[in-house]
């Protein structure tokens, strides 16, 4: 299989996946303070051995009712690939000492199946940070604390307000969406599916920096609302808070992939 498709593909997979985690809430939590009663993270829907920041995001977004954002770390495909062979030793180790978890069982013989066919250097993914993390009567900010102390390649910031969060969890060090959108300005403002549609304004403006636009999860289009861009000194950063707090029901968008070839979708 070509890399390039196989690559894409693994991270259709990563976009789409369900996290295994166990989560409860009675009700929709509501800020940063609420409290959740439960949850466990240490299974991952792409990842060896333990749950990633990402399975935490989607963990998080069955229990809020507000945005949880994520832009996922840029990942290099000679630094950061994940090969068959070593995931298969990384697996055959979990295995060894009585530690493979279901998820991990079905990765092992999927693996094995198709190192009959496959080089043990064929990509198969990246290498994430994993963890397992258990805790009771939480809250979202604590949670959020945690996290990135498990994963410290990521920080977190509000970026709503103390009654209306937007969540965003960043990389550290780095982001990918600091660089300047230009005002777009309108009388009335600009519906959004002519600014996120194909062809969109803002479409090319993010394929310029090599970030794709892909269609929402369960391919629901973002809702059409009118947005006001025409402001100074905003970046990338801002125009995604911007849009889903216009758009509201809870929508959050991520950014995913690897370098040169990134994924933004709106959920």
């Amino acid at each position: 299989m070509n890399e390039d498709v196989r690559s894409a593909l693994f991270w259709l997979i990563a976009i789409i996946g369900v996290a295994s985690v166990e989560a409860t809430a009675a009700v929709p939590l509501a800020t940063l303070e609420s409290t959740i009663p439960h949850i466990e993270l240490t299974q991952s829907a792409e990842a060896i051995g333990g749950a990633t920041i990402e399975d935490a995001v989607v963990a998080l977004r069955q229990m809020t009712s507000f945005p949880i954002c994520i832009e996922i770390l840029e990942y290099d495909r000679q630094k950061d690939g994940l090969t068959l062979g070593r995931a298969l030793e990384q697996l055959h180790a979990l295995k060894g000492r009585g530690e493979i978890s279901p998820p991990d069982q079905i990765r092992l013989e999927r693996y094995e199946a198709l190192a009959t066919s496959e080089s043990p250097s064929t990509l198969i993914g990246y290498i994430k940070r994993t963890f397992s993390l258990v805790e009771k009567n939480v809250t979202v900010r604590a949670l959020l604390d945690r996290l990135t102390e498990l994963d410290s390649s990521y920080a977190w910031k509000n970026y709503g307000s103390e009654q209306e969060p937007i969540v965003v969890i960043q990389p550290r060090t780095k982001s990918g969406l600091d660089w300047s959108i230009p005002s777009i300005c309108s009388s009335s403002g600009i519906l959004t599916k002519n600014l996120f549609g194909p062809g969109g304004k803002l479409t090319l403006i993010f394929q310029a920096h090599d970030i794709s636009l892909v269609e929402t999860k369960s391919g629901i289009r973002m809702q059409d609302v009118r947005l006001d861009l025409c402001k100074d000194h905003l970046v990338a950063l801002d125009v995604l808070n911007l849009a889903i707090k216009a758009v509201g029901n809870n929508a959050s968008w991520a950014l995913s992939g690897i370098k040169g070839l990134r994924w933004l979708t709106f959920q």
